[in-house]
């Protein structure tokens, strides 16, 4: 069972009151990168232990994780978030979530959660934005807790900013640490990586996104830089089968977006792969073309011999296996990918 540490009856004298603040964090995990490239600091401060560290968390509006390292006693509070990514050395850090605070009249929950003692949780990104449980207004993603009906837990997702309700579902950057995407089925059903940084949101919460709103429609967006430039493409109708079909691939149409240049589109044109199943290294829909291997990460391939004109789970070292959208990027090195899936109302 993971630690929890509680924080009560902070007593601070305000004009002829007494304020009572109850503040509860939950401990979760520190993890070593060779490189942080999104710093999502709050601020940054010496404090003599990591009680300390807590009460500068409690006493900040909008601080719910904190690190404290007390080799160099430095405390880093952040506004969202479980986990703490560092590059340093690690040895006695702590990272810790504020899982509830009160201070006698309002509580600060992790963004996603809300209601009295932070008990309720939106059901998606754009739940959260209708109820005004988190906004876009600072203008940046947010790490945010969500439980789509059919999901029996809480999750937690990266939320697009500059197309509220979004989520962001695949995340990859070039200038941060390396992430590996040749990875087991399984990886891909669950979920992994640095959600800021490289990561995959997971088979299991995207169907939960998906079937929880079977009236909704959903869009796919492609957002790539690359050496030359950025592009948008959209598809309409997107979905994906269930664990029995391999997460078989469904999309209905191809939809530039207006106002940007277009990627072009390497789904649905030459050597579509639209109908096809997911496949890894270890489970190949590819019959003997083995695209899974060849390529090495996961993606929707063709049983053909050239796999796919799109695969953009694969390195970004610019290598011939490196992440590839044919149309109409082919010959560019791709540096930047974020994929969101958008609901259509």
């Amino acid at each position: 069972m993971k630690e929890v540490i509680i924080f009560f009856l902070i007593c601070l004298a305000i004009c002829d009151g007494v304020s009572v603040q109850l503040t509860s964090y939950r401990k979760t995990s520190v993890t070593f990168i060779a490189k942080v490239c999104v710093d999502d600091s709050l601020l940054t401060r010496t404090t003599s232990n990591r009680i300390q560290c807590g009460l500068l968390c409690s006493g900040h509006s909008g601080c719910r994780r904190f690190l404290f390292c007390p080799v160099s006693l430095v405390c880093t509070l952040y506004s969202d978030g479980t986990d703490c990514p560092v590059e340093q050395d690690t040895t006695s850090c702590s990272c810790y979530m504020k899982t509830v605070g009160y201070d006698g009249s309002n509580y600060t929950c992790p963004f996603g959660f809300y209601g009295n003692r932070c008990q309720q949780v939106v059901s998606d990104c754009a739940d959260g934005v209708s109820r005004g449980v988190f906004t876009n207004a600072e203008g940046k993603n947010t790490l945010v807790y969500i439980k789509p009906a059919t999901s029996p837990d809480p999750f937690e997702v990266y939320c697009e900013t500059q197309e509220p309700g979004s989520i962001i579902i695949l995340n990859r950057n070039v200038d941060c640490s390396s992430e590996s995407f040749n990875r087991s089925l399984v990886d891909y059903e669950l979920g992994f990586g640095i959600v800021r940084e490289n990561s995959w949101i997971g088979f299991t919460g995207l169907l939960a996104v998906l079937t929880s709103s079977p009236d909704n429609k959903f869009a796919l967006r492609v957002e790539i830089s690359y050496n030359g430039g950025e592009c948008m493409t959209e598809y309409e109708g997107f979905n994906i089968g269930n664990k029995e079909t391999g997460y078989k691939l469904i999309i209905e149409s191809y939809t530039p977006v207006t106002g940007f240049n277009p990627c072009g589109d390497s789904l649905m044109d030459d050597l579509a792969v639209v109908g096809y199943s997911f496949t890894t290294y270890d489970v190949d829909y590819t019959d003997t073309h083995l695209c899974g291997q060849k390529i090495g990460a996961g993606w929707w391939f063709a049983s053909h011999p050239n796999c796919a004109r799109s695969y953009l789970t694969g390195s970004m070292d610019g290598t011939s296996s490196g992440a590839l959208w044919a149309d109409d990027l082919e010959g560019y090195i791709l540096n930047r990918i974020v994929v969101t899936l958008r609901k259509i109302v």
